[in-house]
């Protein structure tokens, strides 16, 4: 099944956060199969029927709709989204989740979602019943004491009065209930991706759930792409030598942006060509009125005004991370003539800011020197290509709330980790 990534894992491991900021920065849709058993334990309740009367259930959910849109969820058109989510609900949805002909109403309704690809899943049997076949599952785990104090915090909240103890106890409830249950228990699978998430914070955790990920079948390069790249790695490795380093790096599917250094008109295709996915990059507007460079430009760039980017160059940017792309760009907003880093332009915090996606830092050595400012040829010269962990600014975002500011905290940062990579290559000889 493709493009279909799994969470499963008990009450609260992190799975609802994780699966919807990891929705989020893939540019995936998010599937809170947890909310459909609270929504139909909240119609259980409304209804007030007994929940182990199944001949009963049965009745009331076929005359029941219960829909998802966005982080909204509806139950006959009323939106139960914030009713749903306190501990009666919770307890009483693990027990309707037992009920077979619950989990078959909803079964359909799981998989209908995910017909159309490109969906993160999260509940107790996503990777074991509702998609077996997805190509990405995972199993988030904590110990019972964490798992305790992440629900407890969530659940003061709503309930004020709810104890630490109480939530520790019905957490093992719940546990016990759900993985000895007949149908389908809660369970971890060989092909399950196992991390523990005590310890871990959400990026943390969704930047070893996105190290991990496979990407699909298809590939993003075409064969002039691909026979491009191919040829700009062999000249450079016969002119001097080409040295990759952090390919692992790089997301593997998903939007994502490569920020770099720029010190030589090099720097673009020597980065697409040693990327293991194609790469976009937003290119200075001139360049794409010289002839032939330009044409060969538009087919792998968009423009910006590296002095005042427009709105449209940003929106353009954000609906291609959303759309899954990865693009490359210089925070630096032109090529430094002398190799020494400059200040950075807002443009990257302008974009990360509306799209929280990963930013991998980026440098490169020795592009300028085999082809320096003035040279019409190229020079004998090696260069290296290092890709660095990548940086989430979630908390950036978070605590500056957008604005000026963001931009430019968040331009600084990737630029600041730029500069100790240029630090420890070449001052150390990397």
């Amino acid at each position: 099944m493709k493009d279909i990534i799994t969470i499963d894992g008990p009450a609260g491991a992190g799975k609802s956060t994780v699966a919807r900021i990891l929705a989020r920065r893939l540019g995936y849709t998010y599937l809170d199969t947890g909310a459909l058993y609270r929504a139909v334990a909240w119609k259980v309740k409304k209804a007030g029927i007994d929940p182990e009367d199944e001949g009963l259930l049965r009745k009331v959910l076929e005359d029941t709709s219960i829909t998802i849109n966005g982080d909204g969820v509806f139950v006959d058109g009323v939106d139960v989204s914030r009713e749903i989510r306190t501990a009666e609900m919770g307890e009483m949805s693990s027990r309707v989740s037992a009920i077979p002909s619950v989990r078959q109403y909803l079964l359909s309704i799981q998989r209908e979602a995910g017909e159309k690809g490109r969906v993160v899943a999260e509940g107790r049997d996503t990777g074991t019943v509702v998609f077996p076949d997805a190509e990405n599952k995972f199993f988030l785990d904590a110990s019972l004491k964490e798992r305790a104090r992440r629900r407890h915090r969530e659940l003061i909240t709503r309930s004020p009065d709810i104890t630490f103890e109480a939530t520790m106890k019905d957490l093992e409830r719940r546990d016990i209930r759900d993985s000895t249950r007949e149908v389908a228990p809660l369970k971890r699978t060989d092909d399950m991706i196992y991390i523990d998430t005590t310890g871990l914070d959400i990026d943390e955790v969704v930047a070893e759930i996105i190290r991990n990920l496979r990407p699909s079948g298809s590939s993003d390069r075409n064969l002039f792409y691909r026979f491009a790249a191919m040829l700009i790695r062999l000249i450079f490795r016969l002119n001097g030598g080409l040295e990759v380093r952090g390919v692992e790096n790089i997301p593997r599917i998903g939007g994502g942006i490569i920020a770099s250094n720029h010190i030589s008109y090099l720097d673009p295709p020597l980065i697409s060509a040693v990327l293991p996915r194609r790469v976009t990059f937003i290119a200075r507007k001139g360049l794409f009125d010289i002839p032939l460079l330009g044409w060969f430009i538009r087919h792998y760039s968009f423009p910006i005004d590296r002095e005042r980017p427009s709105p449209s160059t940003i929106k353009e940017a954000i609906r291609r991370l959303k759309r899954g792309e990865l693009l490359a760009l210089f925070p630096e907003g032109r090529r430094s003539e002398t190799g020494q880093l400059l200040e950075p332009k807002r443009g990257l915090g302008m974009i990360v800011s509306r799209v929280d996606v990963p930013v991998v830092p980026t440098l490169i050595i020795g592009s300028n020197r085999a082809l320096p400012v003035g040279a019409r040829w190229l020079r004998r010269a090696k260069i290296k290509i290092v890709f660095d962990r990548p940086i989430y600014c979630s908390s950036t975002i978070e605590t500056t709330r957008g604005g000026q500011r963001a931009y430019e905290e968040i331009s600084k940062r990737v630029m600041s980790a730029i500069r100790v990579m240029k630090e420890r290559y070449e001052d150390t000889g990397g």
